[in-house]
């Protein structure tokens, strides 16, 4: 394996605006370098491209028909996205 995949992320309403979010995406993304994965992936919902951005996160094409699919299973506007670690 070289991809570490970020999936279903969340802070509470309460933790909201206290750089929990960040915190949490900086930590995983520095266990998978630690664990000597080369990439991170991850599919945005709901209009969060420019949230992922803001850690280095690139959108990309599914590279085959079948990835595409379940990329579109998450809802109009979901996009593929991946980092270098």
């Amino acid at each position: 394996a070289d991809t570490l995949y970020l999936h279903d992320l969340a802070v509470a309403a309460e933790g909201r605006g206290t750089g929990a979010g960040t915190a949490l995406v900086r930590s995983a993304r520095a266990a998978g370098s630690a664990s000597d994965l080369r990439k991170a992936c991850l599919i945005a919902i709901q209009g969060s491209v420019p949230y992922w951005q803001q850690f280095g996160f690139e959108p990309v094409a599914a590279p085959n028909t079948g990835l595409a699919m379940k990329v579109a299973s998450y809802g109009a506007g979901a996009q593929l996205m991946v980092a270098r670690l």
